[in-house]
Parts: C-alpha cells; structure tokens; sequence
C-alpha cells in the first residue's frame, strides 16, 4: 500500500469515527448522515471502478469483472440516495443486508488466503465480528436505537480495522 492511499485510509477511517460520534449523539439525523455517507461512498467507488475499466481493464484478461462491479457499486449508491428518506428501519435494514454480505465475502477469502498461505488473521476476525454485529442488528431490527447503534458499532469497528490495514507492514517484492 502506497503512501497516498494510506492517508486516504486513515481520512475515510477518522470521516466513519465522526460518523460515529454524530449517530450517538443525535440517532434522527444521524441515520440520515449515515445513509448519505453510504451512498456517496458506493458511487465514489462505483465511478471510480468505471474510470478503471474504461482506462486499463478492457484489455485485461477477465476485465469484464470490473465494470459488473462498477455498475453494482453505482446501482448500491444511487439506491441508497432514494432510500435515505424513507423510515430508518428501511436504510437500517439496507445496512444490516450491506453488512451481512461483506462479512461473508470477508470470510470466504480469509479462508482462500489460508489455503494459498497468505495473511489471513485479520480479514477473519473482521469477519466473524461484521458477521456478529449484523446478527445482533438483524435481532433488533425494530428497535430503532438498538439498530442505530448497532450501525455505529459497524462503522466503529471498520474505522479500526482500516487504521490497523493501514499501519500494517507490507511485503515488497523486489525481482532481480
């Protein structure tokens, strides 16, 4: 990991800490600032996955990939921006479901990177805990507070685990 996506990690890590802050104290607003945040970060990444495809990746082997990807992130984000005005329970639910996802993503490549003898401790733990949170927050899903909460904890516990990726040291492979 370069320099410049280091500090980039440790700014969305500190923007998901302030999140977090914001949705304890005031949990009407907070839920809003929470799905905003959301769906501006799956469309930055969505056009940014498109930019990506139109300038290496079509010529790549398998490049298709990336422009599914895209277009999903970009789809997740514009439908987030219509579901921020609706009822909490309804951006919460999105959210639990978003959570549920990536920690199954998360563990099934932590146990790949196992069998390819890789790091794989960390997306793991990440895992197993995103997968708990949703859990709890898809147990308490009527309970509007609980589920902000729960929210909060998420991003609580992604903000951490950036800023443990972003300190980590990282293998250079130097070929002679």
């Amino acid at each position: 990991m370069g320099k410049i996506k280091r500090f980039f990690n440790l700014i969305i890590a500190a923007l998901m800490i302030l999140i977090c802050i914001v949705v304890i104290l005031e949990q009407r607003l907070g839920i809003l600032f929470v799905a905003l945040f959301f769906a501006f970060y799956m469309i930055i990444k969505g056009a940014r996955l498109l930019q990506y495809y139109l300038t290496m990746a079509r010529h790549m082997v398998g490049g298709h990939g990336i422009i599914y990807k895209a277009i999903i992130y970009l789809d997740l984000g514009l439908f987030m921006l219509t579901v921020a005005d609706t009822p909490e329970i309804y951006v919460i639910l999105y959210i639990v479901i978003y959570m549920m996802i990536g920690a199954c993503l998360d563990i099934v490549s932590a146990l790949e990177a196992k069998k390819q003898g890789g790091s794989w401790k960390l997306k793991l733990g990440f895992g197993i805990c995103l997968a708990g949170i949703a859990a709890v927050s898809g147990l308490m899903i009527n309970v509007v507070g609980v589920g902000v909460f729960v929210v909060c904890i998420y991003y609580g516990v992604s903000a951490v685990s950036r800023i443990v990726a972003t300190f980590k040291k990282t293998a250079i492979v130097y070929i002679q």
